[in-house]
């Protein structure tokens, strides 16, 4: 049974929520699909989704599987909990919906040619590129972030080199980072920080050029604006 699937349903809120979120949808909506139905027939026809997706399956759709999804969640049908970011993960969800992802999605060649070359000039492996954007209820740990640093994370300040280990844990939770550069992001009343670690100590140096880091922030900034 193919379906298609959409946000289009009000009860989405979908002027609040920022792609990962949308996106997060999308593989919640085709999971009840495949609990239900056992298959990842699944068309996805959301516009932000598909300028860096493709969907693998496309054709003529039996319905929405949008609204269906919503009703489900309402009557509490639905067949595996929800999960979100003040929610503990569940390695065996994750695991789950990574396989969703993979039979309804595939990236687009040339966005994954150039997230595959900005990672070689970037010196980055899957364990030095953190982003964390945090809400204003958040505050807090930015400021028990500073405190045990000795860094000053106001808007625009930008920190990079090689610093105390101590830093460096309070910073990425790994022990084997050993240079970053860290911008501070601000998004209305929001703020988070932009953060690349690297396991060389010499790849990040405090006099070091800090103008790419600068425009991924900016534009990170304009995005999460809109």
């Amino acid at each position: 049974m193919t379906v298609e699937i959409t946000l289009n349903d009000s009860r989405y809120n979908y002027s609040y929520k920022g792609f990962c979120s949308i996106v997060c949808a999308i593989i919640d909506i085709a999971l009840e699909h495949y609990s239900v139905y056992d298959d990842c027939d699944c068309e996805v026809l959301e516009s932000q989704t598909l300028e860096l997706f493709d969907s693998i399956h496309k054709g003529e759709s039996e319905y929405d599987a949008g609204p269906w999804w919503l009703e489900r969640f309402f009557s509490n049908k639905l067949h595996h909990s929800e999960y979100s970011a003040h929610t503990v993960a569940n390695p065996s969800n994750l695991i789950l919906k990574n396989m969703i992802l993979q039979n309804i999605l595939s990236i687009k060649k040339d966005k994954l040619l150039k997230f595959e070359n900005k990672y070689k000039d970037l010196g980055l492996t899957n364990r030095t590129l953190a982003v964390q954007i945090r809400g204003t209820d958040k505050n807090t740990e930015i400021e028990e972030i500073e405190n045990i640093t000795g860094l000053s994370f106001h808007k625009g300040a930008i920190h990079c080199g090689s610093f105390s280990s101590e830093k460096m844990d309070a910073l990425f939770k790994d022990e084997t980072i050993q240079s970053m550069v860290i911008a501070v992001v601000v998004v209305k009343n929001e703020i988070g920080l932009l953060k690349l670690g690297s396991l060389d100590r010499t790849k990040y140096l405090g006099d070091e050029d800090t103008t790419f880091i600068q425009y991924i922030r900016d534009i990170l900034e304009v995005k999460l604006t809109k």
